[in-house]
């Protein structure tokens, strides 16, 4: 009986040190969310998928906007030309 109720406290404390660690994430607002984790992840030296998504929407970002200057490019060669 008493292993048992040692390994619920064990359990117990796990999750209470869980639910401690992320409260402040929970509490946030969402203009300070980004921060929060960012907190989180250096404490527990975690490389963030945020991070990475991040990252990937400039890429894409960045793609988008080198379409988008190719496609004007593109429409003023043809209005040149059919101007001649």
């Amino acid at each position: 009986m008493k292993l048992r109720q040692s390994a619920n406290i064990n359990i117990k404390t796990k999750l209470s040190t869980t639910l401690r660690s992320w409260l402040p994430i929970l509490q946030s607002g969402i203009e300070e969310l980004e921060e929060r984790i960012r907190e989180y992840e250096k404490e527990r030296g975690i490389k963030s998928r945020l991070v990475e998504e991040e990252s990937d929407i400039q890429e894409d970002l960045k793609s988008a906007e080198s379409l988008e200057e190719t496609n004007e490019e593109k429409k003023e060669e043809s209005s040149k030309e059919s101007k001649e």
